[in-house]
């Protein structure tokens, strides 16, 4: 599926096809289906959407989702620092607040992560909208739903740059990664 028109909404889903299409790439690479260079070229290209050119730490959650071929992974953004990811908007759409992370015990943070993939993974997320999505709220919520209406609260709004995310999978549309990756792939890549 070809990034979403500019004036579209960019949900969980998005995140997850753009993923799902760089696990793709990579696969192919691996199996030979495409050329090591051609594919390296057409895999950073995705890789640079999704980080845009974030710190190294963003890099590697988004490394491990690929590897995993799944996007559970992606939830481990929520355990880093707000400054690594920043400038990734894809991956700080889970990025908790640090202030959150000092509060709570590592036990419960590293349980709503757990919950956080497992509800990734199992699309219940797929149509959140990101420009209304706040991974903080989210956390309190699962808190009180958890500990008998008991949660942490104050944090800012986790304000997601959709726009930056809009610009990013329009210029991977026009920098015609898409094209050359469906050409690469063939049907296989929907």
């Amino acid at each position: 599926m070809p990034p979403r028109p500019l004036n579209e909404a960019v949900t969980i889903d998005t995140l997850k096809q753009l993923v799902s299409r760089i696990i793709q790439i990579k696969k192919a690479i691996e199996g030979g289906e495409i050329a090591a260079d051609a594919g390296g070229k057409i895999l950073s290209a995705f890789v640079n959407v999704v980080t845009l050119g974030a710190v190294p730490a963003a890099k590697a959650v988004l490394d491990g989702a690929i590897s995993a071929g799944k996007l559970a992974p992606l939830a481990k953004a929520g355990r880093l620092p707000d400054t690594d990811t920043d400038k990734a908007p894809f991956l700080d759409v889970f990025n908790v607040s640090d202030e959150y992370s000092k509060i709570l015990d590592d036990r419960i943070e590293n349980a709503f992560v757990n919950h956080l993939a497992a509800q990734l993974e199992g699309g219940q997320l797929d149509n959140v909208d990101l420009a209304t999505w706040d991974i903080n709220a989210y956390l309190e919520d699962w808190l009180k739903a958890r500990y008998n209406d008991k949660a942490v609260s104050g944090a800012p709004p986790n304000q997601i740059d959709v726009d930056k995310m809009q610009q990013a999978l329009g210029g991977l549309k026009k920098g015609g990664a898409w094209k050359a990756f469906k050409s690469l792939i063939g049907s296989a890549a929907g």
